[in-house]
């Protein structure tokens, strides 16, 4: 372990011990974790789908399925084992889970967050340029960008949280019984010669890459769903072929079908934004109160903590008033396959493929029937 991973104390301070009670177990180990478990097979699954579709505008959404795995073990990890370990009171793996969240965990976690929340914006930014059909930006929807895109964001998303793998380090008092000898806590030698930096790095990740991203994707959200109501008035099931001038019935097929394609894409992709905009809307709230009052998470914290005093509701309005952001991530990232199970039917039959391990038999071709010197599709 080096030097800044592991603090000795020689005070005769100790940590209040750490210890969950009932009703924060229940909910992190029989809510919380099954749905990160379900988040992450069910993501696994995703990331097979959208395999075949890489080459198209899916190639975001098989990114995100990838980070979303992330996402649930990032939640396993943090909130999972460290719930178990401190209600059952097992000291090696409480000791274990600090080591590993300083050291690599609390970065990743930053990592994971910035990427989800800047590719669910060019998600929708790419759908709004094809559903609108704008010859000017046609440029956003071309593979060669969206593989650019994808590249730039995880490479800047990277390098702009490299310092929180630093920035946490394992706080140990070795004079305190188990359970309050250890505890997270800022990198001195890092906070005393990079606070600048310190500084900077939380403007540029919090504003840059969280904030700005989560109301981008809010507006375009929001201009995706007018475009998707006026271009999408009405399903195009009944669709009938017109005048015999027009192309042939085999291109009008192809061309209706690419277009209820990019009609349930659109309106899945605008329930996604919807799921994302509403759970993760208590984190920006969070977010602005810390902005507006000038205070860190720890003072915000301790507010949260005196409300919980003065209600008498001993730990249970701060634990959910803590988790309830993580919730909402966890949820984003877990739910995300019930929304495109719901209105993708190209999704649902790749699934039905994938799961059952044979091919559905090829559609036989369609009939055209001549009335009244039209022709109809049967």
């Amino acid at each position: 372990m080096n030097e800044t991973s592991f603090i000795e104390q020689e005070d005769d301070y100790c940590w209040p011990k750490e210890e969950h009670g009932i009703f924060k177990y229940a909910c992190v180990m029989f809510i919380a974790t099954p749905i990160a478990l379900l988040g992450f097979f069910l993501n696994i699954l995703l990331t097979a789908v959208f395999w075949k579709f890489r080459k198209t505008s899916k190639l975001y959404l098989f990114v995100l399925a990838i980070f979303d795995i992330c996402s649930c073990t990032v939640y396993l990890f943090s909130n999972t084992v460290r719930a178990f370990s401190a209600y059952h009171q097992i000291y090696s793996l409480h000791r274990f889970w600090h080591y590993a969240y300083a050291s690599f965990f609390h970065g990743f976690t930053q990592i994971v967050n910035g990427i989800l929340s800047a590719i669910l914006f060019w998600v929708v930014l790419d759908c709004w340029v094809r559903a609108k059909h704008s010859a000017r930006l046609r440029f956003i929807i071309s593979p060669i960008f969206r593989h650019t895109i994808i590249l730039l964001v995880i490479l800047f998303t990277i390098f702009s949280r490299l310092p929180y793998f630093v920035h946490v380090d394992v706080v140990h008092h070795p004079k305190c019984p188990q359970f309050q000898d250890l505890a997270l806590g800022p990198n001195p030698i890092y906070e005393k010669h990079y606070q600048r930096i310190i500084d900077w790095n939380e403007i540029v990740n919090e504003i840059l890459t969280t904030i700005s991203a989560y109301f981008g994707t809010l507006i375009f959200g929001i201009v995706l769903w007018t475009v998707a109501r006026r271009k999408f008035p009405r399903s195009s099931k009944d669709y009938v072929l017109k005048q015999f001038d027009e192309p042939e019935p085999t291109e009008i097929t192809f061309n209706n079908n690419e277009e209820n394609d990019q009609e349930t894409y659109t309106w899945t992709l605008i329930f996604v934004v919807v799921m994302h905009v509403v759970l993760l809307f208590f984190f920006v709230i969070i977010w602005f109160y810390q902005l507006i009052f000038q205070a860190d998470y720890h003072e915000t914290l301790e507010i949260i903590e005196q409300l919980d005093l003065h209600f008498s509701t001993h730990g249970t309005f701060t634990y959910l008033i803590t988790e309830v952001p993580l919730l909402g991530r966890l949820f984003d990232s877990s739910l995300r396959f019930f929304v495109y199970l719901k209105f993708s039917p190209t999704i649902r039959r790749r699934i039905k493929i994938l799961l059952c391990r044979h091919r559905e038999p090829e559609s036989s071709p369609p009939r055209y029937e001549f009335e009244s010197g039209r022709r109809l599709l049967k």
